[in-house]
């Protein structure tokens, strides 16, 4: 037993076992893990910036939903005129920012009144008017300005000529000149969604013809 237990000291003290026991790791393997990392490197990050691209528009198109949505909301529960302003001079308003206000006198003017919100758009994204459809030009409330005006009662004025009928619509535009047009029903204030199909130089439903 001393014997064997000698044997088993002898060899647990061999510097060689020890070395061998913490051995690193090698040159392929080295290699093997840096090719791996390359491979995820190259697969994740242009998935990663086409990600980007698409939430940054959508949240865009979000927050103008919104804007609509609250605007018609504040009409409606406070029996009062609001006026959405989108555009000026066929770009966003001033500043980048989307402004909605209670009218009081009915001019379809900002002078001061109640602010119901603002909405600021993203520094690379453009707010442009329906460039191939001139049917859809947004109400005209006052020289250069367009946008919805929502009466007490919720209908929404958003064609340029009809009021409680028709529609009209507003673009987002990001760096990559991806567009999705909003068009604001008259009458509910309903929106829809529609993606430029580039390829085939039409709106669609589909959100799926993305440039990266």
């Amino acid at each position: 037993m001393l014997d064997l237990m000698n044997c088993v000291r002898r060899e647990s003290s061999n510097p060689g076992n020890r070395q061998s026991a913490e051995r690193g790791f090698t040159l392929v393997e080295m290699l093997a893990v840096i090719a791996i990392i390359f491979l995820i490197v190259v697969v994740t990050v242009p998935n990663m910036r086409r990600s980007i691209v698409r939430a940054d528009l959508l949240d865009e198109v979000k927050m103008l939903r919104q804007a609509v949505g609250i605007s018609r909301i504040h009409a409606v529960k406070n029996s009062r005129r609001v006026v959405l302003w989108l555009l000026d001079d066929d770009i966003a308003p001033p500043g980048n920012i989307v402004l909605a206000w209670v009218d009081e006198n009915a001019n379809d003017a900002f002078d001061g009144e109640e602010v119901v919100g603002r909405w600021p758009l993203g520094n690379h994204t453009e707010l442009l008017p329906d460039p191939t459809d001139g049917n859809l030009s947004l109400h005209v409330l006052g020289g250069t300005r367009r946008g919805v005006v929502f009466l007490p009662n919720g209908t929404a004025i958003a064609h340029a000529n009809d009021i409680g009928v028709g529609q009209g619509a507003v673009v987002l535009m990001d760096r990559k000149k991806n567009r999705i047009r909003l068009t604001i029903q008259a009458g509910a204030g309903t929106v829809l969604e529609h993606m430029w199909d580039p390829t085939d130089d039409v709106w669609s439903t589909l959100k799926k013809f993305w440039i990266y």
